[in-house]
């Protein structure tokens, strides 16, 4: 039975039910930025510690703090992927639930989809992390034997540890989706606390391109600091010990933790599915987070308020696409700013001097890069309505006046977070008065675009395959690129700055139009043959 379920969950999560161009392109950008995430990682670990080669005896201790983050980041990914495996919706709970399947064998399989999980993680982060470590301190051939023999047991320690806290993470669960405003408030201190973890990590990739050097930062106080709590990292010190001084003693203490997460947290969570799985029927908890009421004083209010709702009382609109809105003026400070100093000062100045406008570009490519982030997780999907499509179609209101309502709620949130995020670039100096002014429209033209794009394809049953790719982020980096190249021709060198901005605006006036041009004329027909929101 276990082969059974393993197999099934196997296929479930492992192998999505896609076919064809879908798959290839699935699989591609998955690998794509995988490697750029490999890439990043190896190339900040490679140069800090390069940098900390000037300590004595610290690499190790560098490599313990290493160790100490995969396992932190591992975590903080194994919680949640655990927590929809082994709490998933009713219906498959209720099909488990009424076949002859024991708890036992169903916290196995899901142990085992969790331990696959957790290897391909360490195996893109602890792999490559520890590759450097060895190749820089020179270690032997049984370093590297050691670190590959204990991938599988690393990942099974992530795995007892996401055994051991999946219950209490379950209750804070339940518990914050019981209460949804104090669930956002968390969500949206967590944003800025990521931001903010962000916002260091990008300082310190400043710091290693403009001065090629950390030494403002690495000091030999915090070296020592440094050194004496790496010995207290439990238990990932315990490995790297066993690793470097092929330590039978370490080995044996990091093997008594692995006993004693999967001891307490595997009883503990069989009691809790067979409790969950005898409660029977749940009660559907209350899912509107701020449902307003719809008063019909008129059509376009009415469509707007209920459009409001929607994205209020759905849990992706109301945390991820609000949340973000929130922290992106932040971000986008944070980003701008920190490239305006690069390409300031430092190695990159001379770049500036063959390209005088290269800082323009950047700038603009990154800002609308960020709104595309932004709409792409907005809560403009058809799909997201269900079987209220067929309601929608018998509405005596135009298919043109219900998307167009549908269209303007995320867009105003996406345009308002949009004008903050300029503002604080105005008021720090990052951009210039005209260019605030022109980036308004800019900004305006293009969300306008990506929001007529996305329901297009929405409507052609489009959305989330190679397309929303190319509207999302190429057609910004072709727009922005193109607008650019046109600046460096003869006779409009002269005033650079407006004949970008310049450019930008035209095409972007072309596309919107033109998108615009096609949504009057199909939209109703294509909405009347839509039916990609219903549920059977």
């Amino acid at each position: 039975m276990v082969r059974t379920l393993f197999e099934r969950e196997l296929r479930s999560r492992f192998f999505p039910a896609k076919r064809g161009r879908k798959l290839f392109f699935s699989l591609f950008s998955t690998l794509f930025f995988t490697a750029l995430f490999v890439s990043l990682i190896v190339f900040v670990d490679l140069r800090i510690s390069t940098q900390l080669q000037s300590y004595s005896g610290f690499n190790r201790s560098f490599y313990d703090f290493v160790l100490f983050i995969v396992l932190l980041l591992g975590i903080v990914f194994a919680l949640p992927t655990m927590h929809s495996s082994f709490f998933p919706d009713e219906k498959e709970r209720i099909i488990l639930g009424s076949r002859p399947v024991s708890i036992r064998d169903i916290v196995l399989t899901k142990s085992a989809i969790a331990f696959v999980k957790n290897s391909l993680f360490l195996l893109v982060t602890y792999l490559p992390l520890s590759c450097v470590y060895g190749a820089l301190g020179k270690e032997s051939f049984l370093f590297y034997f050691l670190v590959v023999l204990f991938l599988p047991l690393f990942s099974l320690l992530l795995t007892g540890i996401g055994l051991l806290f999946l219950v209490p993470y379950h209750e804070v669960f339940l518990f914050l989706k019981s209460y949804p405003l104090l669930s956002f408030l968390l969500t949206i201190c967590c944003s800025f606390l990521l931001a903010y973890l962000y916002s260091l990590f990008l300082g310190l990739f400043v710091d290693l391109i403009q001065n090629s050097s950390l030494d403002m930062l690495f000091t030999t106080e915090r070296m020592e600091s440094m050194k004496r709590i790496s010995h207290f990292l439990y238990p990932t010190s315990f490995l790297s010990l066993t690793f470097t001084r092929e330590s039978g003693v370490s080995f044996l203490f990091f093997f008594l933790f692995l006993l004693f997460f999967w001891g307490t947290g595997y009883p503990l969570l069989t009691l809790a599915l067979k409790r969950d799985y005898k409660k029977g029927k749940r009660r559907e908890r209350n899912r509107s987070y701020f449902a307003l009421p719809v008063h019909l004083r008129s059509p376009e209010k009415a469509l707007l308020r209920k459009e409001l709702s929607l994205v209020l009382s759905r849990s992706d609109g109301f945390f991820s696409f609000v949340s973000l809105v929130a922290v992106e003026p932040f971000l986008i400070y944070l980003v701008v700013s920190s490239i305006n100093v690069i390409f300031q000062s430092g190695n990159l100045t001379f770049i500036r001097t063959l390209f005088p406008n290269i800082l323009l570009l950047i700038d603009v490519l990154l800002i609308l890069l960020f709104l595309s982030i932004i709409n792409a997780t907005s809560s403009l999907s058809l799909k997201k309505e269900g079987n209220n499509i067929l309601t929608m179609k018998t509405l005596p209101v135009s298919p043109k006046r219900q998307l167009l309502s549908k269209m303007a709620v995320p867009l105003s949130f996406s345009l308002f977070s949009y004008l903050v995020s300029l503002v604080v670039l105005l008021s720090t100096k990052e951009i210039s008065l005209l260019s605030f002014f022109l980036l308004i429209a800019v900004g305006f033209l293009f969300l306008l675009s990506l929001s007529l794009s996305t329901l297009h394809l929405d409507l052609r049953k489009s959305k989330g395959d190679f397309y929303s790719l190319i509207v999302d982020f190429l057609l910004p980096l072709f727009f922005v690129l193109l607008s650019f190249v046109l600046t460096l021709l003869p006779g409009l060198k002269d005033k650079p700055e407006w004949t970008f901005y310049g450019f930008l605006i035209l095409f972007l006036l072309l596309l919107s139009g033109i998108l615009l041009f096609l949504f009057l004329r199909k939209a109703d027909r294509l909405f009347l043959k839509y039916e990609g929101g219903r549920k059977e």
